[in-house]
């Protein structure tokens, strides 16, 4: 049975290299939503488009990083005899790999920010009392009687 997707023969419907294909996309778009609960009003389908978009740039940045450095530190004749198969599945690896971490660092940033955000309301700034003079003023404005005053001399 061929692959769904790039129709490869003898795949059983899914070649392995469609499937991780599919699971970094996933992984892409999950990332997204998650940075989006947080930083994005979630009734603001453009906010959290935004959020998403950016969310996909830094993964898309660092897939492209890590697909450079393996294609730095890989021996083009052994891809070669291993096959054309075997450099699609590297890449589509390293894109899976690069995607869960981006997705790692997302969630532990935006739960730094959650947190922040959640004692800065655990702890709000104290408030100091008006004067007597602006609580009170038909108090404050009275002359001190006589009693009040040989307690104050």
């Amino acid at each position: 049975m061929a692959c769904e997707d790039c129709r490869r023969a003898r795949s059983a419907g899914l070649c392995e290299a469609c499937d991780h294909r599919r699971q970094a996309e996933a992984l892409i778009v999950e990332a997204g939503l998650l940075a989006a609960t947080w930083s994005a009003d979630p009734s603001d389908p453009v906010a959290v488009a935004a959020v998403a978009a950016e969310v996909r740039t830094a993964i898309g940045d660092a897939i492209a990083a890590d697909w450079a450095e393996f294609q730095q530190i890989t021996d083009p004749a052994d891809m070669t005899a291993a096959g054309p198969d075997a450099v699609e599945d590297a890449a589509q690896r390293a894109a899976t790999e690069a995607a869960a971490k981006a997705q790692n660092r997302t969630a532990e940033h935006r739960l730094v920010v959650r947190l922040e955000q959640l004692h800065a309301q655990a702890r709000p700034e104290p408030v100091r009392p008006a004067p007597w003079s602006r609580r009170l003023p038909e108090l404050a404005a009275r002359p001190l009687d006589g009693e009040a005053l040989g307690v104050i001399a």
